[in-house]
């Protein structure tokens, strides 16, 4: 390893810190706030940092791409699924189950990324693969059910948090797939994250703007504070510095850090909130992160093992 790939990976250390702490934050402006109103300063301010980033970034002058009618219907779907759809969720889903249980759920967005890719032809399947899937799926299970099994799932508020916390990963996986079969490479990676926040961005502002301009309404500087945070340096800071660790780290390692996410998460809601995980919960949470592992990384296990 050499002194640029660590500085890389410290900095990636760091962001994903900063990443799990949206939940936290989210938590907090849940209590002042409507869901869609945090949705909306998200991804507002993703949208104004992120376009100014890009503007002056090396990406814009030296990657010229053309968009067609079809790249165009594309980015919207990517935009109300893997954008809009999937923050609404996720803030319901962290009103319902808490940040740490939020967190750990949604973050198994690259199983259902790796089995969608497999079955669209995408990507190619492997022993290894379709291994962490099942290991991945069981931890799904473990967290779901927790020490209370199913009595607690058929809980009316419980069940609903789940079910807000998978739709998010589904919607996140939606968007990645679109980006890695269609545009991505034709766009780059911050200029397809740009152009799927502007959609949602122009939808949300104008719908609201009419039907209900009391969701822009922020009640205290604490809240607009925590606005911005979400906004800019828990969304488009972290987006930012992942797109661009992406150049310097193989994208396999550059994706594992995101394993960090979860258990941030669960110490950060532990801390703040005293949410408290069973047992059970945080073996599944193992049993994702190392089924997200295996996922991302099956090549580098079958030549280990070919050693």
């Amino acid at each position: 390893m050499n002194t640029e790939q660590f500085r890389w990976q410290s900095i990636l250390f760091i962001t994903m810190i900063i990443w799990s702490s949206y939940f936290i934050v989210s938590k907090v402006l849940l209590k002042q706030y409507t869901p869609i109103s945090l949705v909306i300063f998200r991804i507002l301010f993703a949208t104004l940092v992120l376009g100014i980033i890009y503007y002056g970034s090396k990406d814009r002058k030296q990657k010229k791409f053309t968009l067609t009618k079809r790249d165009i219907v594309l980015l919207t779907v990517s935009s109300l699924t893997g954008v809009l759809a999937s923050s609404l969720f996720l803030m319901l889903s962290v009103k319902y189950i808490g940040a740490g249980l939020a967190s750990i759920l949604i973050n198994t967005n690259p199983l259902f990324i790796t089995f969608v890719a497999i079955v669209l032809k995408i990507e190619k399947g492997s022993y290894y693969k379709f291994l962490g899937i099942i290991i991945g799926i069981a931890g799904v299970a473990l967290v779901i059910l927790k020490e209370r099994g199913i009595t607690h799932l058929l809980d009316n508020v419980h069940l609903q948090g789940i079910i807000y916390a998978l739709l998010s990963g589904v919607g996140a996986t939606i968007l990645t797939i679109i980006g890695k079969k269609e545009l991505i490479h034709k766009m780059g990676g911050l200029a397809y994250t740009l152009f799927t926040l502007i959609p949602s961005a122009f939808i949300l502002v104008l719908f609201y703007l009419i039907i209900d301009p009391s969701v822009f309404m922020v009640y205290s500087f604490s809240g607009l504070v925590g606005f911005l945070y979400i906004g800019i340096v828990a969304t488009a800071f972290v987006w930012w510095l992942f797109a661009s660790s992406l150049h310097h780290l193989d994208a396999g390692v550059a994706s594992s850090f995101k394993l960090l996410i979860p258990p941030f998460s669960v110490i950060l809601a532990y801390i703040f909130f005293h949410e408290h995980l069973s047992q059970q919960a945080i073996i599944g949470m193992v049993c994702i992160i190392v089924g997200i592992y295996i996922v991302s990384n099956d090549q580098k296990i079958v030549n280990f093992f070919k050693k």
